[in-house]
Order: structure tokens, then C-alpha cells, then sequence
């Protein structure tokens, strides 16, 4: 994850979805959606 548009787009879901949803539904890890969350 290193593009700079995903985590935007991460951050838009987050604001209807929680972190342990996205895991689910993505290939992206719960602690890379923490990480993220983070900054």
C-alpha cells in the first residue's frame, strides 16, 4: 500500500465501514487498515 489514492479512498470506505469489514472484503490485512487509519 503505498499509493497515496488508496488511502484516500480507504479512508472514504472507513467512514461507512469498519476496519474488520474492509479486511474481509479486500485483500488488504487489518493492521495495514490500522496502520493507515494512523496517520
Amino acid at each position: 500500500m503505498k499509493k497515496i489514492g488508496e488511502k484516500i479512498i480507504l479512508k472514504k470506505i472507513l467512514k461507512t465501514m469498519s476496519p474488520e469489514e474492509i479486511a474481509e472484503k479486500t485483500d488488504i490485512s487489518l493492521s495495514e487498515i490500522k496502520k493507515i487509519t494512523e496517520y
